[in-house]
């Protein structure tokens, strides 16, 4: 008898034996393997999801660190602006300092009346409307005006009215002026809604 002829007798309980491990591998694989896998992929999925988050919160950390490096420097430019249009309304600090920029110009404030309150729209500002007479030459005008744009409180010219000057007179001869100004504030008018 050749090798290849031969042949091995399959008992029955061989038989029995091989087809109850082809059933526990079956049901091993329904009951555990292909459910393991099922979560293993879920977790992977969380697990990618959570990586992405994790790093947007390392990316945000880090962009608050840079910040908190610089909270000095943010709270002098918050308050530098917040000067700009001050919560109060209060006009004596106002006063004291657009005097102050008459003096350094050279010009004499004649009269400085203050108005109501008013809600300038579209904004969360109030506007206080002043109106203003100065005397002084051309250039000293001039330095003024200027003077009045870099002023620590944000002041609007709305408009210059000039007297004096014209023909045979020259940058040093006086002139009246009449200005109408705005300064600002976050302050609310009496009567506005919040």
């Amino acid at each position: 008898m050749s090798a290849s002829s031969r042949r091995v007798p399959i008992t029955r309980r061989s038989a029995l034996v091989g087809l109850v491990v082809v059933a526990v591998v079956v049901a091993w694989l329904f009951a555990f393997y292909l459910p393991q896998t099922r979560k293993l992929a879920a977790l992977g999925t969380q697990r990618t999801a959570l990586q992405s988050t994790v790093a947007a919160d390392e990316a945000r950390l880090q962009q608050l660190q840079n910040e908190a490096q610089h909270v000095t420097q943010i709270r002098a430019m918050y308050d530098r602006l917040d000067g700009y249009a001050p919560k109060t309304g209060k006009l004596y600090t106002y006063i004291r300092t657009i005097s102050g920029a008459a003096k350094r110009a050279g010009v004499t404030i004649t009269s400085l009346q203050p108005g109501a309150l008013v809600a300038v729209s579209g904004t969360t500002y109030s506007a206080i409307p002043i109106t203003a007479a100065v005397k002084g030459s051309y250039d000293h005008m001039l330095a003024f005006v200027k003077d009045l744009y870099g002023l620590p409180r944000l002041t609007d010219l709305n408009a210059l009215s000039v007297t004096g000057g014209g023909p045979g007179t020259n940058r040093s001869t006086n002139l009246t002026v009449s200005l109408q100004l705005a300064i600002f504030t976050s302050e609310k008018p009496a009567g506005a809604t919040p």
